[in-house]
């Protein structure tokens, strides 16, 4: 009623402070960023793989409508949705630009201006008003618009859950639980990786909203009752909004969770190790909380603090009281989960920060509710507004922040451009494996070569744990770039990065690779390109139709008789072994001939015949033809007028010389 109320009597003010404001700094942040920040380099971080995603929603939409969009939502698994929807949305408006999504990102500003000025019950609206400048001139809110990723909407969603869900519960407000039961979803859905989290921080808000409002361990059950009907309103929304998202990708959901948190092999490669001491303030102190939080953290607790104080004293009624145990309980355990876990990273404690931000922003309306004889009391939130917009500096917050004509930026935008652009050179589309990375990013690469216009595929994995596993992945890439250990950019961190002078002494004495250029993206760290020697190749002949694809699937459909000739260009014989996986009609069968060879494929139990040709040898600089010869009756289609006679799905070539090399196919 309160948020009706406002927007009816001070438009002015709303507007001012949800959207003017908002848009006003956004603006600012946006501009300097591109100028001197992050965003004047090469697109780089998590912010690569919601882009690349939100691109793949935004060409569904245009090709296929909203169906194309639901089609990869229910066979693709979301790795962040509310990234990814803020990207499809940005894309689909403003085109394939780094900044569309982070104009549509603005949102999320907006959502922190939007809260500090209309969740809190502020006494003068003005203060509402310096409440919402208060929030944006922070570091949080500034990367909240810097960066792309959904944990700024998550620590904010959830922060208004629990607030809603106490206030529900402890204040008789069931006119809420429509609006909780929404926030509660988005907070399941907008980042999953923190499932844990929601569930600690929502059931522990529901724990203290029950005792707020007289239920008891050991009592209590009509307080239950009342709120039963309120509880599955709230649930039914909750379901409403996060269902849909984990009935699709529950168990991946899940499976990530557990991989990353209790599988040890896992868990290493992100465990920070600290001592006890630096454990503790590692978002207090740490260089973690200066990135996103410091030095206005330590103004949001002791407002906090100092909140919580006046309250116990009386200063308040007891709503209020309550009001602030709740967010002090919503501090500690915020913070207790990112100080336990072992993984430490800037972003992790967000939610603490948020929470603490959100939390000082109800102490300081219970402050200044408290009377014109107690004025004293309000002069701290004075004081914190000031030295908050004073000690606001954009170029302490952003690690990533240089000066134009920076030669390291220059460098790394130089280098990802030099690499598209040899890539790109091999006729169609051409593949790329980024061996070791690090200072090339498969997901950077891709996204240059998508704004060019080029055919890159780029791909990596830096959970390879031993070269056997790495060289299937090296022998299909056109391109690869790799490096010793001792030209890595930074020290070994992922298993990949110990096998870097495996790989490397690998590829140098491949005899299929060869070492074309030398390409350092920061100065004093060579990494090296090596392209794949061409060792022979698929000629289809008279026979087969053009390719045709299914997400990952691709096959040849072929007419009763058809031809392809495997040339060796390599410059020496070549021993192969050549298999393949056909579908065929009923009661049929396809010979192959090559040479003096013959084989015969018939149809079993399964339509799809797996076979192989054994070792076929071809003499350098000389090729092998195959015949295929259909006996039986064709595939009848009413939706294809071709005749159909055999559909060859899987054609795949192996080197012998070398155990899991391949080359060759469609």
């Amino acid at each position: 009623m309160r948020i009706r109320e406002i927007l009816r009597k001070h438009r002015w003010l709303s507007v001012l402070s949800i959207i003017i404001l908002p848009l006003l700094f956004g603006g600012f942040v946006l501009t300097t960023v591109f100028e001197k920040g992050r965003w004047a380099r090469d697109l780089e971080y998590d912010d690569l793989n919601y882009y690349l995603e939100g691109y793949e929603y935004a060409e569904q939409i245009r090709n296929k409508g909203i169906s194309g969009a639901v089609e990869q939502f229910t066979t693709v698994p979301l790795r962040a949705p509310f990234s990814v929807f803020i990207a499809t949305v940005g894309f689909l408006i403003f085109g394939y630009q780094e900044w569309a999504p982070l104009v549509i990102n603005l949102i999320v500003v907006s959502g922190f201006a939007a809260a500090a000025f209309l969740f809190f019950p502020w006494r003068f609206q003005w203060q509402g008003v310096l409440a919402a400048i208060a929030v944006l001139f922070t570091p949080t809110v500034f990367e909240a618009a810097n960066q792309f990723r959904p944990d700024f909407a998550y620590g904010l969603v959830i922060s208004l859950a629990c607030a809603l869900l106490f206030r529900m519960l402890a204040e008789k407000r069931d006119d809420l639980s429509w609006w909780a039961g929404v926030a509660i979803g988005g907070a399941f859905v907008v980042k999953t990786s923190t499932l844990p989290l929601t569930i600690v921080m929502i059931g522990s808000t529901a724990v203290l909203g029950l005792m707020a409002a007289g239920w008891r361990f050991r009592g209590g059950k009509e307080i239950l009752q009342q709120k039963l009907r309120a509880l599955l309103k709230l649930t039914f929304c909750a379901l409403l909004v996060a269902l849909p998202l984990y009935l699709f990708n529950g168990k991946i959901i899940v499976h990530y969770i557990w991989k990353v948190v209790f599988d040890e092999a896992e868990s290493a490669i992100w465990r920070t190790e600290l001592n006890l001491m630096d454990r503790l303030t590692a978002y207090l102190t740490g260089h973690w909380a200066w990135h996103t939080a410091l030095p206005h953290l330590w103004g949001w607790l002791g407002l906090t603090f100092l909140g919580i104080l006046l309250t116990h004293l009386g200063l308040s009624g007891r709503q209020a009281k309550w009001r602030m145990i709740h967010w002090g309980s919503m501090i500690l355990v915020a913070y207790a989960v990112v100080t336990y876990n072992a993984e430490k990273t800037s972003f992790l404690g967000l939610p603490f920060f948020i929470v603490s931000m959100m939390a000082s922003l109800e102490a300081a309306s219970i402050i200044l509710s408290v009377g014109r004889q107690r004025v004293l009391c309000s002069m701290p939130v004075l004081v914190f507004f000031l030295v908050g917009i004073y000690c606001f500096k954009p170029s302490q917050i952003s690690p990533t922040w240089y000066e134009p004509g920076d030669e390291s930026g220059e460098r790394w935008k130089r280098a990802n451009r030099r690499l598209v652009e040899i890539v790109s050179r091999t006729p169609g589309e051409s593949s790329l494996f980024i061996a070791s990375p690090g200072t090339f990013d498969a997901a950077q690469i891709s996204w240059v070569a998508l704004k060019e216009n080029k055919l890159v595929h780029a791909y990596d994995d830096r959970r390879l744990d031993s070269l056997d596993s790495a060289i299937p992945l090296i022998n299909v890439a056109d391109y690869v770039v790799s490096c010793p250990e001792d030209s890595l950019f930074s020290d070994p961190r992922f298993p990949t990065d110990f096998l870097a002078d495996e790989i490397y002494a690998y590829l140098r004495n491949s005899y299929r690779f060869e070492e074309i250029e030398v390409i350092e993206a920061v100065a004093g760290y060579p990494y090296y390109l090596f392209r794949q020697k061409d060792v022979f190749h698929v000629n289809w002949g008279e026979g087969f139709y053009e390719p045709e694809r299914d997400g990952a699937s691709e096959w040849r459909w072929s007419e009763q008789s058809s031809f392809l000739e495997i040339q060796n260009i390599s410059g020496e014989e070549l021993s192969v072994l050549i298999s393949l996986t056909v579908q065929l009609p009923e009661q049929s069968r396809v010979q192959l001939s090559w040479g003096d060879h013959e084989k015969s494929i018939e149809l079993g139990e399964e339509w799809f015949v797996e076979t192989n040709l054994g070792a076929v040898t071809i003499p350098a600089a000389d090729s092998v033809k195959i015949h295929f010869e259909f006996a039986g009756n064709p595939f009848e289609s009413v939706e294809d007028s071709r005749d159909l006679y055999f559909r060859l799905i899987q054609f795949k070539i192996d080197d012998l010389r070398v155990m899991n090399e391949r080359r060759g196919g469609f």
